[in-house]
């Protein structure tokens, strides 16, 4: 290994197995921007690389300057490298010698990252004024770009006396002679002091750059809608230097992708819950329809070619538009901002993504967006994340799915790996830290590449590229891939022998062994093909035993061939074999066994005695002992019917039943019976006798001044439209405990005394119909009347 130059600290830190990042490539190239000096101040300027199932030895370099290399390492496999890319003692100044793209200048500070197998790479600023630039690999390349950024808000006029940077656009040749040229959407600044929007071309060599920025900070001037072509590939980098949003500044920057990347349909997802949080939608083609759906409802906007719209970020927001689109997002906490380019959503995505949080990190958010079926595969440390924590997408018909994942709690240095065994998903990640300074930082990390893999299942599963099944049994295979592929066919042995999603093969035969493909179709991408072999096994003899009946999770043993067998659900069970090494359930003896596994629910719960009056809900904890599939329903007694209950199917919310209680509901002793009824016949019915008071809510009394609780009368005591209580004894009681001598209507404290603001009271009362039922406790609080009210008792 080269010697590291001495302002290179390269940290390898261990991570758990199969650890996967998005972006994924063995080339990188980025252009790295230019930050305020003052504002920047104590960064860290961190290039942070992680490696999968093999060691990836990196270099990387600056083609131009001489082949100068940075760093020279080597990544062990499944872990990852934080590279310090400027000396802790004079970064900011040794960064603006060596690494940031100076303006209107061609500049040899192309940074090149190169590995001898896969890896990950993202550029971070890590102390105020920082933010994430994901390194998209190929994805990055590309010969037309539109410049995404935002134009709510400027960029701050100076920082403590330093001129802040402009919106600014930074771009790096990847080959020798290429000529790049900008078409400004708004002024840039010249050398000379002038600034205008006349297209700039300038020919850059191989890890050449060339950087261009806004006129000035205010928001209008920023370079949304610039245009920057090539004759060969390039990389581009936008930045946007201390946006001033809210009470902060902060950094916003992205590495662009091409717009052959962009495409029709996107999901917008709030990430730091401020009132400065944006979305910025672009056209690239004339009269462009695009509808925004979310909770709020729809909007429809007419986009002609490079114009933009911005809007605030209400909710979960589903774009669609008729011809393709490029969106950015701007989110924000604490006056801190990060913005991204978001990418489309049809056709990319990555199943293993891992996140190495910035220092000193006291905000971390994770946005997971996937295709509704994926929802039940999802892990994150190895630890499953439950399915009922994801939501839809509002406009999509439930077809996608989002969460956001608060991992703040998590240890600020541990690595985050997300995994899912089941299709591709996108991750937005947004990261604060308030200390030494302020800042946000927002990026993407997953592929924003418009290329699917079409996956195969049996029973859920993925299908391995080699399956064995025996002669006669039938399997059923189901393609999936993300949204917008289609068309799928189905070849064996090159020959097309179906269409669509399924392919089911009844009683297969030693013929259908062989070679399978199945392809895909789309419009927004490029569709990977999956191919497998099948093995089909012939078979030998048939034992035929008698059917048998168990209980799910018991088992049914059998003397077969001079060995003893066991099944707990299938209903035919071959002698094992094993087929190159694979097990197999095998044929060399197939035994007929016919097994009906019953599955009769078992279940226990127990009813809280009572509930307060003013809640919405009867929660009552539900623990399954045994799975099974039934139906739940509830009917109450005539008195609890009569208050509004009604009787009908269950309500499960996790481990709760939960009962919803009427408006007004009238405080009483009822009863109802729970009753599950099991789907499977000779499974018993479990019928449960609940019974639970409903207490008055605490508003059937007042706090009439600072020593006076009184009851209301019953004119007053229920809702409007309702007949009131009649009250005929009472009894007050503090925190659980009655009140010696407390028996009038109202509750007086005495002469120079106030009521305990620290302390519950409640109210016993005997009603005219002779039931007696406490309220709800009431805390009571200082009221601003005067201390020489008295009351005589």
């Amino acid at each position: 290994m080269k010697r590291l130059p001495r302002w290179i600290s390269c940290l390898t830190l261990l991570l758990c197995a199969l650890c996967v990042q998005g972006q994924v490539s063995q080339r990188f190239w980025f252009a790295p921007p230019w930050m305020n000096s003052h504002h920047t101040g104590e960064a860290d300027f961190h290039l942070i690389l992680s490696a999968y199932d093999e060691d990836a030895h990196v270099v990387v370099s600056q083609p131009a300057n001489g082949a100068r290399v940075l760093c020279d390492t080597t990544v062990m496999a499944h872990s990852y490298c934080d590279i310090i890319v400027a000396p802790k003692t004079d970064h900011k100044s040794y960064a603006e010698a060596n690494i940031e793209v100076p303006y209107n200048v061609i500049s040899q500070r192309g940074m090149y990252i190169e590995a001898d197998h896969l890896i990950s790479a993202y550029y971070q600023i890590t102390h105020a004024n920082g933010e994430a630039y994901t390194l998209k690999g190929e994805n990055a390349l590309g010969l037309d770009f539109v410049i995404m950024s935002q134009n709510r808000y400027a960029n701050q006029a100076d920082y403590s006396g330093y001129k802040s940077h402009n919106n600014s656009i930074q771009i790096v040749a990847t080959e020798d002679a290429t000529t790049v040229t900008i078409t400004p959407s708004q002024p840039v600044i010249h050398d000379d002091g002038s600034s205008s929007t006349t297209p700039i071309t300038v020919v850059l060599n191989k890890g050449e750059t060339y950087a261009v920025k806004a006129s000035t900070t205010a928001a209008a001037a920023h370079l949304i809608g610039t245009r920057v072509t090539a004759d060969k590939p390039i990389a581009v980098t936008t930045s946007d230097d201390s946006v001033a949003a809210g009470s902060g500044q902060d950094a916003v920057g992205e590495q662009l992708v091409p717009v052959d990347m962009a495409g029709t349909d996107y999901t917008v997802i709030p990430l730091a819950g401020s009132s400065y949080e944006s979305l910025y939608i672009l056209a690239l083609h004339p009269s462009t329809s695009i509808t925004l759906h979310n909770a709020g409802g729809d909007e429809t906007l007419m986009l002609d070619s490079l114009q933009s719209v911005s809007r605030i970020i209400t909710g979960v927001t589903y774009i669609h538009a008729d011809a393709d689109i490029q969106v950015f997002q701007l989110t924000n906490r604490n006056g801190e901002s990060g913005g991204t380019v978001l990418p489309q959503m049809l056709c990319t995505g990555s199943d293993h993504v891992t996140y190495k949080r910035i220092p000193n990190s006291d905000y971390t958010i994770l946005n997971i967006l996937t295709q509704t079926p994926n929802i039940a595969y999802f892990y994150m440390n190895g630890n499953e994340i439950p399915a009922s924590s994801f939501q839809p997408i509002p406009g999509t018909d439930g077809a996608w799915s989002y969460i956001s994942y608060n991992v703040t709690s998590k240890p600020a240095d541990m690595p985050i790996e997300l995994e899912s065994t089941r299709g591709v998903f996108q991750l937005g990640v947004v990261d604060h830290a308030s200390i030494p300074q302020g800042t946000l930082t927002y990026g993407f990390f997953s592929n924003y590449a418009n290329g699917a893999a079409i996956d195969v299942l049996v029973d859920e599963e993925r299908l391995d590229t080699v399956f064995v099944l025996c002669e006669g049994e039938t399997v059923t295979m189901v393609a999936t891939a993300p949204d917008g592929v289609r068309n799928f066919k189905w070849y064996h042995n090159d020959r097309l022998i179906h269409t669509g999603d399924t392919l089911k093969l009844n009683m297969a035969s030693v013929a259908q062994a062989g070679q399978y493909r199945v392809e895909g179709e789309s419009k927004d991408c490029t569709v990977e093909d999956k191919q497998f072999h099948f093995v089909i096994q012939a078979r030998q003899t048939i034992i035929p035993l008698t059917e048998v009946t168990i209980e799910e999770g018991e088992s049914y043993t059998w003397p077969a061939n001079g060995r003893t067998y066991t099944t707990t659900t299938r209903d035919t069970v071959w002698t094992a074999v094993r087929y190159e090494g694979i097990p197999v359930a095998g044929c060399d003896t197939a035994q007929a066994l016919h097994v009906i596994v019953r599955s009769c629910v078992q279940a226990n719960l127990t009813c809280p005695a009572d509930i307060c009056g003013d809640e919405t809900a009867l929660h009552i904890p539900l623990t399954i002992t045994r799975n099974g599939d039934y139906t739940a329903t509830i009917a109450f007694d005539a008195k609890a019917r009569q208050a509004g209950f009604t009787d009908g199917p269950l309500t499960i919310i996790g481990s709760d039943i939960v009962i919803p209680l009427p408006a007004n509901v009238y405080a009483n002793e009822y009863t109802a019976v729970i009753t599950f009824t099991p789907s499977m016949p000779d499974c018993e019915t479990l019928r449960f006798p609940i019974a639970f008071t409903v207490r008055y809510p605490h508003t059937v009394f007042t706090q009439k001044w600072n020593d006076v609780l009184a009851v209301y009368n019953e004119h007053y005591n229920r809702g409007a439209g309702n007949d009131g209580y009649r009250f005929t004894a009472f009894q007050w009681y503090k925190n659980g405990q009655p009140i010696p001598g407390a028996t009038g209507s109202y509750y007086y404290t005495g002469e120079n005394t106030r009521l305990d603001y620290t302390a519950f009271y409640s109210v016993l009362l005997t009603r005219d119909d002779g039931v007696v039922i406490r309220s709800c406790e009431y805390q009571p609080v200082e009221l601003d009347v005067p201390d020489d009210i008295t009351l005589t008792q």
